[in-house]
């Protein structure tokens, strides 16, 4: 099993879960194992930022993976990747691909924190390589999955595999690269790549263990590793101390402890995965921090606009009353003038004049009376939101310490799944393990034999071309040797036959 991470130049979207359940869902190749697709459609679309989704898969190598183990696989790659602190803060969708001739796990997470609404990067490549490695390598061995990493599954020709027919064209080079340097025509790595650039095949990097070769019909380069591609390749005596050297390398890794190591494994992942815990909590925390911030600020903006209502409120009521006592100073002295005059029509206008003015004080005091009211009414609301301020902080504090609590105890009781379950699977994987390596020894082994039985066909095949060569030599010698002496019989019966003629004539 491998872990990959898509890149997504434009940032992802709707497009890549259509890409995930597009024909092959009618074919029964695709099929939706954990989440909603149209919730996580609607989700991307709600996202404003470029970078909208993160995108990868599990990728075995084995088929006949149950249910059960689909599930615990995904949900142990969630607690790997983002951690059991982000649980319930995120949305994620799985979906099985079968169409390649192996299992694809496929998952693909909107970067949205679904609590504080702000973005998330689930897997930072430079922060998150190494924890994400470490789980990949414990699964594979806890699981007994096939390891990329194994020697015996290392591949002589490296990268992607989707252009068949060129690949092939690669894979028959190396076959024919591979016989020549057995029959004994190609004697050194020099040689193999001055031969390749006489026959116009680009050459266009080399390393310590691998050349990078471009057929003329491909756009991009294939790495071959090892082997005969390796730099200590100088002679044919070399080849044999390559792969001597590389049997030795898988023996020594199938026979390593699996148990110290699947120990140290679960120890390294539990710390890695503890760090990002950690640097979740922190973010968190600052998050919420921020938010009760601008909440405060809110509050306090909105307490002071109070102040600043009530304060003015006040003073127009200072003014309404201050006019109020003018205007009942300037009645009594009208009163007093014209109530002691002797014109009665001009005092009854002054009562009428009065009467308004009496009218006209009630309702400014009655207004008075309004705003102060509405002063108070403001300052009353003032404290209570302060009052209720104060009990969301509280309540907020309490849901946080619930939901810490809450972690703690989901943590534990992971712990202690994984400690009963660590038995059984440590005892099925060594069996597992042991059956693998006396497979491997027997092939290594098989590997062995085959290669020196190889050499000692080529070296009789040496002798035998040495062979025919001297019979073909010294039968061309005795047929030259016989052919002279054969002439020069017929010469000499010839001449006989002359000196007769000549003793007859006479």
């Amino acid at each position: 099993m491998i872990v990959k991470f898509f890149a997504t130049k434009k940032g992802g979207g709707v497009s890549s879960i259509n890409y995930l359940l597009d024909k092959r869902t009618q074919l029964g190749t695709a099929r939706i194992l954990q989440g909603n697709a149209e919730t996580t459609k609607n989700l991307i679309k709600a996202m404003s930022q470029k970078h909208k989704t993160c995108m990868g898969c599990l990728s075995f190598e084995e088929q006949n993976i149950s249910e059960e183990l689909k599930k615990e696989l995904m949900q142990s790659f969630e607690n790997a990747l983002l951690t059991p602190a982000m649980q319930g803060r995120y949305n994620i969708l799985w979906v099985e691909h079968t169409d390649k001739g192996r299992l694809e796990l496929n998952f693909i997470i909107p970067k949205i924190d679904l609590e504080s609404k702000k973005a998330l990067n689930p897997y930072f490549h430079m922060a998150d390589k190494k924890r994400i490695e470490i789980w990949q390598d414990l699964s594979n061995l806890n699981h007994n999955f096939t390891n990329p990493k194994d020697p015996a599954k290392q591949n002589t020709i490296q990268g992607s595999k989707k252009q068949k027919e060129l690949f092939s064209d690669y894979e028959a080079l190396d076959k024919l690269l591979t016989a020549e340097v057995m029959q004994g025509n190609i004697k050194s790595r020099d040689h193999l790549i001055s031969l390749l650039k006489t026959q116009e095949i680009e050459i266009t990097r080399q390393g310590k263990d691998y050349i990078s070769i471009k057929l003329p019909n491909s756009q991009k380069a294939k790495r071959f590793k090892g082997g005969i591609y390796d730099e200590k390749f100088r002679s044919l005596r070399d080849i044999e101390a390559i792969y001597t050297r590389a049997r030795e390398q898988e023996q020594a890794y199938n026979q390593r402890d699996n148990r110290a190591i699947l120990a140290e494994y679960r120890a390294k992942l539990d710390e890695q995965i503890k760090r990002k815990t950690e640097f979740y909590d922190e973010l968190i925390k600052r998050q919420a921090e921020q938010s009760s911030k601008r909440a405060r600020e809110r509050s306090f903006g909105n307490a002071e606009e109070f102040q600043r209502l009530a304060k003015q409120a006040i003073e127009r009521n200072a003014g309404n009353e201050l006019r109020a006592d003018e205007i009942q100073t300037h009645r009594a002295n009208n009163q007093l003038f014209f109530g002691n005059g002797d014109y009665g029509i001009t005092f009854s206008n002054d009562l009428q004049i009065k009467a308004d003015n009496d009218s006209t004080r009630t309702r400014i005091m009655q207004r008075n009376r309004d705003l102060t009211a509405r002063a108070r009414e403001n300052a009353e609301q003032r404290s209570r939101t302060l009052q209720g301020f104060k009990q969301s902080n509280s309540t907020t504090r309490e849901n946080e310490r619930k939901q810490q609590e809450l972690i703690r105890a989901h943590r534990e009781r992971e712990t202690r799944s994984r400690t009963r379950l660590r038995g059984v699977e440590d005892q099925f994987s060594n069996e597992a393990q042991q059956f693998n390596r006396e497979l491997r020894s027997l092939s290594v082994e098989y590997g062995a034999r085959t290669f020196k039985i190889r050499g000692s066909i080529n070296r009789t095949r040496d002798k035998l071309a040495g062979i025919r060569e001297l019979v073909s030599t010294k039968f061309a010698e005795l047929a030259d040797k016989f052919t002279r002496a054969i002439r020069q019989h017929i010469q000499k019966v010839k001449e006989r036959q002359r000196q007769r003629n000549r003793g007859f004539s006479r």
